[in-house]
């Protein structure tokens, strides 16, 4: 018999998570089950015997893992990756599109056993003597500022995850209409080198970040490649009306300016604040250099 190691964000999101319950699904759909808390110790030790990871938790939780993945190397055993979303954005579980076939936790459990494997790439980045990972995404301007604004905000007054995501979408709307343009310089590994005056800059490893924004709807997750999105100061109000679209259920399709690469250096201010997924950082360098690290991670969707 297969072992899952179930491993439960108890804080993640805003639903009454019963981790007792979700291991006993797992245990009827023909796993042996073992239970951790990603908050106390001993879960990083487990993970050599697991036939089968179970995130139940959000994008963060996700990246948790597979920080502990990488800091073990390329030749290490890296068992595959199965979701169940109990986060608020769930950017990665929308991006493998479980989500439209299979909607509660019985249906998702009970699909592992009918489901090919997907793989994901990771994008790495290298600043000056310092490297990091991103699952999601990584970039400069309006993105950062939100991430920093929804940690001072009372999100108590949301209580549902959509709630959150309007909340979200609110302050972002808010943060869009007086944020500065910055100049960057992008040169890919083609060749390609691009002058740009932005509001925002964002290194795309999947096809959406933050509050569900869909940058790049057309991203493939196991090419290798990014989309590296940015929106200049003449597209400011449009983008404006699209956000505000989002929030009242009514998007259109946003025709964003995009460059696919697998590799690029990016020269800005040293001083600049950007956001690796949802964490943010502030550079000490005026060159970041983003590469792709192709299928480095496995899903059971």
């Amino acid at each position: 018999m297969k072992l899952a190691m179930l491993l439960h964000n108890p804080k993640a999101g805003d639903e009454n998570h019963l981790a007792q319950d979700i291991q006993h699904l797992i245990e009827d759909s023909g796993y042996e089950c073992e239970y951790y808390s990603i908050k106390e110790e001993g879960w990083k030790k487990a993970m050599d015997k697991a036939d089968l990871i179970v995130v139940a938790g959000g994008d963060g939780s996700v990246r948790t893992i597979a920080k502990e993945m990488i800091t073990r190397g390329d030749n290490a055993k890296r068992s595959p990756l199965a979701i169940l979303p109990m986060g608020t954005a769930n950017n990665l579980f929308r991006t493998l599109g479980v989500g439209k076939r299979r909607k509660d936790v019985m249906e998702l459990v009970r699909g592992w056993n009918f489901s090919d494997k997907k793989s994901l790439d990771i994008g790495l980045i290298k600043m000056g003597d310092t490297e990091d990972f991103f699952i999601e995404g990584a970039g400069f301007g309006v993105f950062p500022k939100l991430i920093d604004a929804m940690r001072h905000l009372d999100k108590q007054a949301s209580s549902t995850k959509d709630g959150e995501v309007k909340l979200a979408l609110s302050k972002l709307i808010e943060i869009v209409k007086t944020h500065p343009i910055n100049h960057f310089q992008i040169e890919t590994k083609e060749g390609q080198v691009k002058e740009i005056e932005c509001f925002l800059l964002e290194v795309m490893n999947i096809k959406s970040v933050g509050p569900n924004l869909y940058l790049a709807p057309n991203l493939s997750i196991s090419n290798g490649y990014f989309d590296v999105v940015y929106i200049t100061q003449a597209e400011r109000q449009r983008f404006i009306v699209y956000l505000q679209s989002l929030l009242e259920g009514q998007p259109f399709v946003y025709p964003f300016n995009s460059i696919r690469t697998s590799e690029l250096t990016i020269r800005t201010k040293a001083d600049q604040m950007m956001h690796v997924d949802d964490e943010l950082v502030k550079k000490g360098s005026a060159e970041i250099t983003f590469m792709s690290k192709r299928g480095f991670l496995e899903f059971l969707p």
